[in-house]
Formats: C-alpha cells, sequence, structure tokens
C-alpha cells in the first residue's frame, strides 16, 4: 500500500487556485474566439440580438413591477371607496405599451436570430467540412474522429456552432432574469413574513418541473419529411464527407473542392429558408403524477392563504398575486437552470472540441510531399511504379500483408495482379494511390519516392476503381460527373457538353440499359439522402401509408448494374488526357462474359492507344492476363511470380496451377 504524507494528502484535498485560475483563463480564452468568430457574421445583427436576450431577461421582472401597480390601485380603491382613476389609467397605458414593446422585439429579435442562425452555422460547417475532407484514409478509419464531425455535420438539431452559441448567450440571459426576479421579490417580501419558506417552496416547484419532463406530441398520425432539392443535396454532400465508407473514392478522385463548393452553392440556396423541429416524441404520466404536479404548482398559493389565516392584516391581494406569479416564472427559469440535459459546460465542451476539429492538421497521418507530378513528368502519357522491398500492415494490425515486395511496372505496360482472395492485390492498389504509406521499403513513381510527391497532384492523374466501389446519394449524371472534377471546377456555361460527355462514358460503361429505365434519366437519385420523422404512422390509412412508400422509395439495382455505373464513373475520369495510369480492381466480378469481354477491349485500349499505364486486378485468367505485358503473381502477401502469360506457365509454379484449376472448373461446369 502507498504511504501518504499528512503534506502530500493534504496536497490533494485543498482546492489549487493556480490550476483553477489556468481553467478560467483557457476557458475564457475558448470564449472569447468563439464569440468574437459568431460576432465578427453580422456586428451589428448580433449587437442587436444580444440586446434583445438582455431585454428578454428583464422583461419578467418588469411586468410584475407593472401588474403589482395595478393590483396595488384596485387594492386602494376597495379599501378607500375611491378610485384615482388617471394613475390607473397611466398604469394600465403604460402595461399596453410594454406588451406593444416586447412583441415587437420579440418578432424582430426572431427575425434576427434566424438570419444569424443560418449564418453562424454555415461559417463553422464550411469550416468543418474543409477540415473533414483534408483527413487521410488512416484518419477516417478511427470510429471516433468520424462520430465527432457527425456530431456537427448531421443537421440543424444535431450539436452545431449556433445552438451553442445560443445556450451560451441563454445563460447569461437566464441570469439576468434570475438576478432581477429575486430581487424584485426581495423588495415585494421583505416586509413580509414567511419569505424563506416561499424560496424553498419555488425551489421544489422548480425541481418538480426538472422530474416531470414534458414532451409535445399529437395524437394523430403525422410524418414529416424534406423535400427541399437543395436541402437534400446538401445532405448528401455532408453524407459523403462524414461516411467513412465514402472516403477511399472521394481521397482518389480527389473530389474534395467540388463537394465544398457544391456545399456551399446549397447553403447558399438555404440560408433564408426556415426548418422547423419536428417532434414525435412522448412522454407517458401516470394519473398519480400528474395529480401531484399541479398541486405542487399551488403550493405558493396555499401557503399564503396559511399565512394570512394566522396574519391577515400583514399580507395584501397585490402581494399574494404577485407571489403567485413568481412562483411561476422562478419555476420556469429554475427548470432550465437545473435541467440535466442542457448544462452549461456541456456548450463550453461544444465549442473547444468545434475548434479542435476546424485546425485539425495534427489528426492527419501522413507527410504531403512537395513536387507537383505535372511537372516532373510532362512529355509522358503513362507512369513508371516501382516497388523495392516493400513490407506493409494496415494501421493497427500487427500481421504485414504485404511483406518484401518489388517489381517494376513501365510506362504504358498493361499489367494484370492476379492471385488468391486475401493474398495482398488490392492493397497494392491502395498503397499505388497512396492511401496508406510503407512500413518499410520505397515505392517509387518516375524515379522519385511516391511521399515526395503532392497526394493531390499524384492522384489527379490516376484513375482507380476499387473493389469495394460505391455509389454517392446523388444523381447518376453527378456521380459519374465526380469520376473528373478533382479540381473543383465544373463549366456550368458548356452544361451540355458535359452531359454529352458523360453519356459517353454511361456507354463505355455499359450501363445505357439502366439510364433508359430511370424515370428522369440521369438525373435520377437512386440512393436520396433524407429525413424523415413519423408519428402513429401504424395506425394510418391505407393511401396515408402509400404517400410514405412513396417518399421514402428507392431504386433497386443489381451488383451488376451498380458495377456498370461504377465503370462509367471509370471510364469518365479515364478519358481525360491528364490521367497516366487506370487501375481496376475486379471490374468484372459482375457481369456476364460478353460484357466482360468488351470491357476489356476498352480497357486495354486506353494502353494500346493512348498510350496510359493499365493496372489490372482480376482471379479470373484468360483473355488479359494472356495480353498482359506483366503479370504479378501474389501468394498470402508475398509476390511469388511475375513475367508474361506463356513464361509463367513454363514455370509450372503457382500461376500455371492456378490457371489450370480455373480450366478445369470452366471445363467441368461446361
Amino acid at each position: 500500500m502507498e504511504e501518504v504524507s499528512h503534506e502530500k494528502l493534504w496536497h490533494r484535498l485543498q482546492w489549487d487556485p493556480r490550476h483553477w485560475v489556468k481553467e478560467v483563463i483557457r476557458i475564457s480564452s475558448i470564449l472569447y474566439r468563439f464569440a468574437l468568430d459568431c460576432y465578427t457574421v453580422s456586428p451589428w445583427r448580433m449587437s442587436i440580438y444580444i440586446v434583445f436576450q438582455v431585454w428578454g431577461g428583464l422583461t419578467t421582472s418588469i411586468d410584475m413591477y407593472f401588474t403589482g401597480k395595478v393590483l396595488n390601485t384596485m387594492q386602494n380603491a376597495l379599501s378607500t371607496g375611491s378610485l384615482d382613476g388617471p394613475i390607473l389609467l397611466q398604469v394600465i397605458m403604460l402595461r399596453i405599451s410594454l406588451r406593444c414593446i416586447d412583441g415587437s422585439l420579440y418578432h424582430l429579435n426572431e427575425l434576427t436570430k434566424h438570419w444569424l442562425s443560418t449564418r453562424v452555422r454555415n461559417r463553422f460547417e464550411r469550416r468543418l467540412l474543409e477540415s473533414n475532407l483534408r483527413l487521410d484514409l488512416s484518419s477516417c478509419e478511427e470510429q471516433e474522429t468520424f462520430a465527432r464531425y457527425r456530431k456537427y455535420l448531421e443537421g440543424k438539431y444535431a450539436a452545431n456552432a449556433w445552438n451553442t452559441f445560443d445556450e451560451i448567450i441563454e445563460g447569461l440571459k437566464i441570469f439576468i432574469s434570475t438576478i432581477s426576479q429575486l430581487t424584485f421579490l426581495f423588495g415585494v417580501l421583505g416586509s413580509h413574513p414567511g419569505g424563506f419558506w416561499f424560496s424553498l417552496i419555488c425551489l421544489i416547484h422548480a425541481f418538480s418541473a426538472v422530474s416531470w419532463r414534458e414532451r409535445s406530441y399529437k395524437n394523430c398520425p403525422t410524418y414529416a419529411w424534406d423535400s427541399n432539392p437543395h436541402f437534400r443535396h446538401l445532405n448528401a454532400i455532408l453524407q459523403i464527407a462524414t461516411d467513412v465508407k465514402y472516403r477511399m473514392e472521394v481521397i482518389s478522385d480527389g473530389i474534395s473542392n467540388y463537394l465544398e463548393k457544391e456545399w456551399f452553392k446549397a447553403s447558399e440556396n438555404l440560408v433564408d429558408i426556415r426548418e422547423d423541429h419536428y417532434s414525435a416524441l412522448r412522454a407517458d404520466k401516470s394519473l398519480i403524477s400528474r395529480i401531484v404536479e399541479r398541486m405542487i404548482g399551488d403550493l405558493p398559493l396555499m401557503f399564503y392563504t396559511f399565512q394570512v389565516y394566522f396574519s391577515p392584516k400583514a399580507f395584501s391581494l397585490s402581494a399574494i398575486a404577485l407571489t403567485q406569479q413568481a412562483s411561476q416564472s422562478l419555476s420556469r427559469t429554475f427548470y432550465i437552470v437545473l435541467n440535466p440535459y442542457r448544462p452549461f459546460s456541456g456548450f463550453i465542451q461544444n465549442a473547444e472540441e468545434l475548434y479542435t476539429l476546424q485546425d485539425s492538421d495534427p489528426l492527419l497521418k501522413m507527410t504531403d510531399g512537395t513536387l507537383d507530378y505535372a511537372e516532373c513528368a510532362l512529355n509522358a502519357n503513362g507512369m513508371n511504379i516501382t516497388f523495392e522491398n516493400v513490407t506493409f500492415s494496415y494501421p493497427k494490425k500487427t500481421e504485414n500483408v504485404i511483406r518484401d515486395v518489388s517489381f517494376t511496372i513501365k510506362q504504358g505496360q498493361i499489367v494484370v495482379i492476379v492471385g488468391l482472395n486475401g493474398s495482398g492485390k488490392s492493397t497494392l492498389f491502395k498503397l499505388i494511390n497512396r492511401l496508406y504509406d510503407v512500413n518499410s521499403g520505397t515505392i517509387f513513381v518516375n524515379r522519385h519516392p511516391i511521399t515526395s510527391y503532392m497526394t493531390k497532384s499524384l492522384r489527379k492523374v490516376m484513375a482507380m476503381h476499387y473493389q469495394t466501389y460505391t455509389h454517392y446519394p446523388l444523381s447518376i449524371y453527378e456521380n459519374i460527373l465526380l469520376g473528373g472534377v478533382d479540381d473543383g471546377s465544373v463549366d456550368a456555361e458548356n452544361e451540355q457538353a458535359l452531359r454529352n460527355s458523360v453519356k459517353e462514358a454511361i456507354e463505355m460503361g455499359g450501363a445505357e440499359e439502366i439510364i433508359e429505365k430511370q424515370p428522369t434519366g440521369m438525373d435520377t437519385v437512386l440512393k436520396p439522402k433524407f429525413r424523415a420523422r413519423g408519428h402513429k404512422t401504424e395506425a394510418a390509412g391505407p393511401e396515408f401509408k402509400a404517400k410514405m412508400d412513396e417518399i421514402t422509395k428507392t431504386s433497386e439495382l443489381s451488383a451488376g448494374q451498380w458495377q456498370r455505373l461504377a465503370l462509367a464513373r471509370l471510364f469518365y475520369r479515364a478519358k481525360s488526357k491528364r490521367v497516366r495510369l487506370v487501375a481496376v480492381d475486379e471490374p468484372s466480378a459482375s457481369l456476364d462474359p460478353k460484357m466482360e469481354y468488351f470491357l476489356f477491349e476498352r480497357l486495354r485500349s486506353l494502353s494500346s492507344i493512348h498510350g496510359k499505364t493499365l493496372i489490372y486486378v482480376t482471379h479470373r485468367f484468360g483473355y488479359l492476363t494472356k495480353r498482359a505485358d506483366l503479370i504479378l503473381v501474389m501468394r498470402e502477401g508475398q509476390l511469388v511470380e511475375q513475367g508474361r502469360h506463356n513464361d509463367l506457365l513454363k514455370l509450372n509454379g503457382e500461376y500455371a496451377n492456378l490457371y489450370k484449376l480455373q480450366a478445369e472448373a470452366f471445363m467441368s461446369d461446361e
């Protein structure tokens, strides 16, 4: 057991003022930076908004003050038998004026709040989107990292910058409201007995409001969904940015700039459109809890009734009415303060996390190079690639999936990588595209280490088709267009030429029939991103349910059809003159033999006619392997053979065995 001296024990138990001061300074700096970022969105509107909030904190006390004036005037009239009309009229007019001012300011505050909320949220959302799209694949595969981004990017109802700022200002408003109400009550109740017990009763009422938290709901079947195309487009972009399954192709195709620009266009179209929060949650309460809740609400009035009974001359009717009003008002205030779902420290933590994510460069695990590939290979049509003793294991894995692999691919060559499942074929792909860095050894691209290139410039000259291809929640047209927007620009003025080019890519990918069957052709969104919420929908009628099915309907395609659309995107990118390397991973896995033959021919023409380097990963042997300039044979992460088809057959090794097994299986099927 550890010995603890009295001095050490006292050091552990005592309050450390230095730590407290450091923490206050740290929190203050975060709040100052956050407030300044929000304030600079529109200084004069933000100033108006803050003034309105301060006014809102004082309104309750001012309202109670005028109520007290009216009640005192009426009580004096009842006691003396005469009414001071001018004073009463003056008080009533002041109260009416207060109501008009309060209503007008509230309306202006709502307009200002809506304008500010969209701008503040968009400012931080855009920064987070840019930060998110800078992350490399290793960082994205950490679920905790992506979960933190989704927390702030999944929509207006999730935690976001404006909600955080609004809650902090709300805390200021509550503080002002509490101080002003307590000050007013002290003045009213200072001369009356039982003030302490009154405060205790108010606290009991407030605690009961927190304990029996009420939620609104509707008794009839309801269903709400987003129908605005800009809103759906914006959410689709955010899903692409925050879902790790898209990240490999987002990085490979270099579409980050395009996604940022599309998000900006969609957010600009939405900036003045209001979005109301829909909730179908219901909190069931027992009969006893409802009765007790209402009885507790009357405790202050019951308390003063007994006080008046024992000391009738010590109280006035105005004091009783004001204490009842103050009890309800303070209960609402205490409910907000004591609400466990809205801790103030949580909003400070949200602000701190926003900046942690925004300044996310420390999360990057790969160091970028300085060479621009285009400047280093001005006259080349293809790409030279050399692996020298490369060994690699995936992050947080101990087993090497690639072990001491060496080979050289010359520009313009057709290279086929073969091997059984799990042999490391697809991993070579990811290393060539620099989705990961090797553990040991070196990869050279045109005689330079791959790490010396700027990754964007390198990926810009590659067209990659992965085995785990994805379809973005966008239109078919935009899905294919994303194959060639790695500079972020789209020539909107020449859209017809772009559509013609996309149609050509669709034909090369063999997806014409798929497009013809869609209701809006290339503009069909096969997997739409939308949000819908319902309540008691099981009790709805057939027409109601039919409408729900219509809203949530998505297009179902076969694996082969999805693959053809993915190939169309590949061909759209590969047609570009800047692309030097075309690499495809198992592109014919779900294709019929006829389509497979046409695919091989179209891919082979990219090398034979245009001089591009072609790398093809497959577990099928035959047509393309016989025409390959180089075959790499992988087994359990090692390169066991390399050469041309006939030479490898003569070796009677791994390649020959796999080739014979497949040929025998094909003959037996016949």
